[in-house]
């Protein structure tokens, strides 16, 4: 199997070779465009920057018809991205095999998520609609010295596009579309001093039905989002600007796009439930495999509560002095977000269990950046320190009616079953880092970075649980600090002009956390657990080459990864209320390897061709088992989860001038990627996880004037496919889905003003 799929990957990657010896005879008229990105805290060259990175443009943004994050994983390699839990507006993210699975606040992500510069501290709300957005780029590999924790398999960073103190302008975009979709965006500049003050407003509204359908016509996936920014611009003096923006995300859903691919009768709470019915004590029917739905875009679960909804808002100021040949930066933000969701857990129509959580909390960030050139102009050095403060109110409850949340003086039908749990979080980090490159010659350069973090958690917690007409609540607090040094080393060598070939070895950790489960220990003391940081080592050899007078572009990386002290789930035995309770701890180890690659080419003046392959090799170290249970944690040998062996992208992209003056363009985009496992025990359930599967999306856009009309369709081949999935075969007695959207098609119109 995996040699098949390696003869796959070089047969697709020779085929590209052979695309671009033709390419090379073509005549040398014209040459892609060049890509400035910022992911050294500078504005570089793409191809000049010793990072493997892919970059989005906000006009191959808007071409590709992405809206949100998730689509621009079909496009990069080894990118995946899904959603979290029940919350359709919570992001997983993974590069090279490094995430994380769990949705949990107190425990953080693999990947960092960046808007302007400013970390993102969870999941909740992830997903988030692109709002006026110049450029995405998404940095592979561990990026701990510049961008700090929880940056181990990488970064995205969103930039968003900065007002214009010369011009007005604007735009205006409306689209139609499938499942009675109605999008609009808006955004307009207007300078209020000439070349010296300028504001930027923009908003944008998404609404949408939902594809999966309920008995009580509930139906899940819909969407009505919402958005709004306003910045400013002030050119200070000739070496002085400030940049203040605030912007407002909403988005509501009638929930997440779950449905439920088995059940077991016989585990805890459908036993329970069944044992009721067949004694009479509540109506039937009984919980049973036909309590499922089994068309693919519906869903038997009935819980009316079963919604989403997040209210994002934030406050970003940039300040930027320039001194000689020297910048400072100082960078503040101040953030506020509610979000919560629910589901039904059983999937069914009947009351078995209904899930619901909420969070609330703010965030507060400084940073100061120093960036200048040096030693006649051969080093380029940035430093900087950093502060963040996080506070996070979160609560979650189980039960198996609309009233038995949130489980005060209630007797719900199933009496052994009331869940909840609360916590409450304070977070204080504080880093310092450095970055130089420094020129050997014309030709070589060595990059040295290193940064020092040191950060703080104080937890509260409390647990609900046992027999609800009696429910045992017990609560415990403690307080964990961490701190972590990681190194950054590169080497850079240009073979010519348009040849640069690099080396790195890089170290990044993910933050050490708190359980939010309360337990006991022999004295009869309630305790949080605590769980230390992941660490990461990665080691990696890349190329990136124009080529053919600037009409190829070529990017290549392999690399080879080290991971360390994975934070795992595990079941312990609580002697406070007899049951069993799931709580992190550290353990085991992972390595990765890979190869990927991202080709450009201008076939013609009016013909391009993309392309990207991902190819990766992961694998649990050793075994970890759950000591209580006896379930097997990690499997030696298994791949890691969102971690495809293969993945990769084809675009072709043909404009044709119209003899009227105007031109059509045709775009095809086809992604494809393996199976893939969703959480550790895949290995051990082959239902916890997806097969393979492609997708296609096309469009043909027609621009006369300043105007331009899109007709577009994403899965044409409505292509049925699953994002996320959990198994409960215990207690639940489920494994519900989350399914990707079904074939859409739609009609866009913009016109610039």
């Amino acid at each position: 199997m995996r040699h098949s799929r390696i003869s796959r990957l070089f047969g697709a990657a020779g085929a590209l070779l052979l695309g671009l010896s033709v390419v090379q005879t073509a005549s040398a008229q014209a040459e892609l465009e060049e890509i400035i990105v910022t992911a050294q805290k500078r504005e570089q060259s793409l191809q000049d920057v010793p990072v493997a990175v892919t970059a989005f443009t906000s006009e191959e943004l808007a071409d590709r018809t992405i809206s949100n994050l998730f689509s621009i994983a079909d496009s990069t390699p080894n990118l995946q991205i899904g959603t979290s839990g029940t919350g359709s507006q919570n992001a997983i993210v993974f590069i090279r095999g490094i995430g994380q699975t769990s949705n949990r606040v107190n425990l953080d992500q693999g990947v960092g998520t960046y808007v302007d510069g400013i970390y993102r501290t969870n999941v909740w709300g992830g997903l988030f609609d692109l709002l006026d957005v110049e450029r995405i780029e998404v940095l592979r590999g561990p990026q701990g010295t510049l961008y700090g924790k929880n940056a181990l398999g990488g970064a995205i960073n969103v930039i968003s596009r900065r007002p214009n103190t010369a011009e007005t302008g604007g735009e205006v975009s409306v689209a139609v579309g499938s499942f009675s979709r109605i999008d609009a965006r808006a955004s307009v500049n207007i300078p209020l001093i000439q070349d010296q003050l300028a504001i930027q407003l923009s908003a944008i509204s998404r609404n949408a039905d939902g594809y999966i359908e309920t008995p009580n016509d509930l139906d899940f996936g819909s969407q009505d989002n919402t958005g709004f920014r306003i910045a400013a611009l002030w050119n200070l003096s000739d070496t002085a600007t400030w940049l203040l923006s605030a912007d407002q995300m909403r988005t509501d859903s009638n929930g997440s796009p779950i449905y439920h691919a088995w059940v077991n009768p016989n585990a805890r709470l459908p036993a329970q439930y069944n044992a009721l019915v067949d004694g009479g004590h509540i109506p039937g029917p009984r919980y049973a495999e036909s309590s499922i739905a089994t068309d693919p875009l519906s869903s038997n679960a009935t819980d009316p509560l079963a919604r989403n909804k997040t209210d994002q808002e934030s406050v970003t100021s940039r300040l930027e002095f320039e001194f000689g040949a020297a910048t400072i930066v100082s960078l503040t933000s101040f953030k506020t977000y509610e979000t919560s969701d629910g589901f039904d857990a059983d999937g069914s129509v009947l009351e078995v269990s209904n899930n619901r959580r909420w969070l609330d909390g703010e965030t507060f960030s400084q940073e100061f950046q120093l960036n200048g050139v040096y030693l006649q102009d051969r080093l380029n050095l940035t430093t900087g320190v950093y502060y963040l403060r996080d506070e996070l109110d979160f609560g979650a409850a189980a039960g198996n009616s609309n009233s038995a949340i949130p489980f005060v003086g209630i007797v719900p039908r199933i009496r052994d079953y009331n869940t909840g749990n609360s916590i409450q979080q304070d977070l204080d980090s504080y880093a310092f880092y450095a970055s130089g490159t420094y020129s050997l010659t014309e030709r070589a350069r060595v990059t040295l970075g290193l940064r020092y973090m040191n950060e703080e958690k104080s937890q509260a917690s409390s647990s609900t649980r046992g027999r609800s007409t009696r429910p045992a609540t017990v609560s415990a607090s403690a307080k964990g600090d961490w701190s972590n040094t990681s190194p950054r080393v590169s080497l850079e060598y240009d073979l010519n002009d348009a040849t640069m070939l690099y080396v790195t070895a890089a170290q990044a950790f993910k933050s050490g956390g708190i359980g939010d489960t309360v337990l006991r220990d022999s004295q009869g003391n309630n305790f949080l657990l605590p769980f230390n940081e992941e660490t990461l080592w990665s080691y990696e050899v890349g190329m990136k080459a124009d080529w053919a007078d600037g009409r190829v572009r070529a990017n290549l990386a392999a690399f080879f990864m080290d991971y360390e002290d994975l934070h795992v789930r595990t079941t312990l035995f609580d002697p406070n209320s007899g049951s069993q309770v799931r709580t992190f701890f550290n353990a085991g180890s992972a390595e990765a390897s890979g190869l990927e690659a991202e080709i450009s080419a201008l076939a013609s003046d009016r013909f391009v061709i993309q392309a990207s392959i991902g190819f990766l090799d992961t694998q649990y170290n050793e075994d970890v088992i759950d000591e209580f249970r006896g379930d097997v944690l990690l499997v030696v040998g298994e791949a890691l989860p969102f971690a495809p062996e293969l993945s990769y992208s084809l675009s072709a992209i043909y404009s044709a001038p119209l003899a009227n003056g105007h031109e059509l363009r045709l775009r095809a985009d086809y992604s494809w990627r393996d199976e893939l496992l969703w959480d550790a025990t895949g290995a051990v359930d082959e239902r916890d996880g997806e097969d393979s599967y492609g997708l296609l999306n096309v469009s043909a856009t027609y621009e006369f004037e300043r105007w331009s009309l899109t007709a577009f369709g994403r899965n044409v081949t409505d292509e049925i496919y699953d994002m996320n999935g959990f198994v409960n075969s215990r207690v639940v007695g489920a494994n519900w889905r989350q399914r990707g959207r079904p074939a859409e098609w739609g009609l866009r119109a913009t016109a610039p003003f």
